[in-house]
């Protein structure tokens, strides 16, 4: 008798026949339109019973893998940043959900080819990519950066209101006619990414100090804003014995000392500014030239202080095209 014939008789299948036949029917939902096929099979039990399903494979589409190659990569890329921790066989166990059969090493030789091949490549990739925007990472991502780089939290450190938590740093700028250093204190509220700026010669304490108090503080205190903490690198101008001037100050201040682990300030917003101040006013002013005036720099610095903070559109976090002024003076 022919087997796909309409009957009202029930074949029995034993355990492994029905997981076998299960198993077949569904790898369906692994591919778009999973309900369309389930009336289907529906019908074909309905008139010839479950066993007649036994050998249909749900049609899946074929893919021109020569075509697809570069999305392909992107997708092994994408996967692989998403779950830096992963290994190759996970992520091709994980690729099977999306039509895309590929082995452990073929996967681990296109993550080689694109400097993804070891995880420690992946975590500095997603560090570059997201510098600015750690926002977009998932906690998984952001979990396995901070294993990786101590100092990746301590970066990221943001204060939630203005004053709450600004950031120093020392950056060199050339040489005076005498042939000394000519160095630029630099300190941004972190809320907000307003900056002060003081010229000086030589690092000592006093100029980390002056800066605090004579630009800083009496700014603040104007819009009736305490400053509760101050962040800096362990540079000898911001850290030293008992009584060094500079942690002296601030303790009379009540503000909060912090401190980097490393000898760089490498909070996101001290990077963002310092890159804007030495493109948009060191290279264009001062730095590789002989520094003549002190007072002279000083002023050009303030007047460029003035257009970055009032007028200068500031498209990084957390702005988003305001200056800084605008999210810090009501």
């Amino acid at each position: 008798m022919d087997r796909f014939i309409n009957r009202d008789d029930h074949s029995k299948l034993d355990v492994a026949e029905l997981s076998k036949i299960l198993k077949n029917v569904s790898k369906i939902y692994l591919h778009p339109g999973p309900e369309e096929k389930i009336k289907e099979y529906q019908e074909m039990v309905r008139l010839h019973g479950l066993e007649s399903i036994e050998d249909i494979r749900p049609a899946l589409p074929k893919i021109n893998r020569q075509a697809c190659r570069p999305e392909i990569f992107e997708a092994v890329s994408q996967l692989s940043l998403e779950h830096p921790g992963w290994g190759c066989e996970k992520l091709s166990e994980e690729l099977k959900k999306a039509n895309i059969h590929m082995s452990p090493s073929a996967i681990y030789n296109i993550l080689v080819k694109h400097q993804l091949g070891r995880k420690s490549e992946r975590l500095v990739k997603l560090t570059e990519m997201y510098a600015d925007q750690i926002e977009n990472l998932s906690p998984e991502q952001v979990s396995a950066i901070e294993k990786f780089d101590r100092s990746f939290k301590e970066r990221q450190i943001k204060g939630k209101k203005p004053g709450e938590l600004l950031a120093q740093d020392t950056i060199f700028i050339g040489f005076h006619k005498n042939l000394e250093e000519v160095y630029l204190q630099i300190v941004v509220d972190s809320y907000s990414s307003y900056a002060f700026g003081f010229v000086h010669l030589g690092k000592s304490a006093d100029y980390a100090v002056a800066v605090i108090h004579n630009a800083v503080l009496p700014f603040f205190k104007r819009i009736k804003i305490p400053v509760l903490k101050i962040l800096t690198d362990n540079g000898r101008e911001y850290c030293g014995k008992e009584g060094h001037h500079y942690e002296l100050f601030l303790r009379l201040q009540d503000i909060l000392h912090l401190k980097t682990k490393s000898k760089e300030c490498g909070n996101i917003f001290i990077k963002q500014f310092k890159k804007i101040i030495v493109e948009d006013f060191i290279k264009t002013d001062n730095i590789g030239k002989t520094i003549d005036d002190i007072q002279t720099t000083q002023t050009n610095l303030e007047e460029w202080l003035y257009y970055y903070n009032h007028q200068r559109s500031y498209h990084g976090f957390p702005n988003n095209g305001d200056p800084p002024a605008k999210l810090i003076i009501n």
